[in-house]
């Protein structure tokens, strides 16, 4: 890190949701809504963890619950502060409040970005899954029948969803799914044990 930055990782307080909104829908996920993060933050503050600098919130890792399970939501760092190992300490942190509540493991959906997917593998998270998104009107009648083994399934809006074992880490193979299964979005879900 540079040095004369002073960086101080620490839980986020009430009075900075919208600034995690901001930044959720600026680096993670534009759709976010402020209501989402307001609700996720009533239940689980501890998992709530931001990096300031002099007391301005410049980066941030929150959760996010699906089928009961807590998993990574997003981390977020502001682009003048990348590739000084914030995301990281930012995860780090996280897994620490995550493993005091009692969890053993924590998952994240990567994004079908390399250098995202690298971000995850150097933070020690294994692939275990691929989850698979594929417009229903695209998806072929025979989709079960592609050669893969279909975990489970969902229906999100105009959107199928479905999950596939894998074995490790390939990113040609999530290009060749991608086609395989007509899909808009192939990304790995990415697993660790705390």
């Amino acid at each position: 890190m540079e040095s004369g930055i002073n960086m101080e990782f620490r839980l986020i307080s009430g009075k900075d949701l919208r600034n995690v909104w901001k930044l959720q829908k600026e680096y993670v996920d534009e759709k976010t809504k402020l209501k989402e993060i307001k609700e996720l933050y009533l239940k689980y503050p501890k998992l709530f963890v931001g990096c300031y600098i002099k007391n301005k919130l410049i980066g941030i890792c929150i959760p996010g619950i699906f089928d009961k399970e807590i998993y990574v939501k997003g981390i977020a760092v502001e682009h003048n502060y990348w590739k000084k190992g914030i995301g990281s300490r930012l995860l780090k942190l996280f897994e620490k409040q995550l493993k005091s509540l009692g969890k053993k493991k924590v998952t994240v959906p990567s994004a079908d970005i390399d250098w995202v997917e690298g971000f995850y593998l150097k933070n020690r998270y294994k692939p275990i899954q691929f989850l698979i998104k594929v417009k229903r009107e695209k998806l072929s009648k025979d989709y079960k029948n592609k050669g893969y083994k279909i975990l489970n399934e969902r229906a999100e809006g105009k959107y199928k969803i479905f999950y596939i074992n894998i074995g490790k880490y390939d990113p040609k193979l999530r290009e060749r799914l991608k086609i395989l299964f007509n899909a808009d979005e192939v990304i790995y879900i990415m697993e660790k044990k705390l």
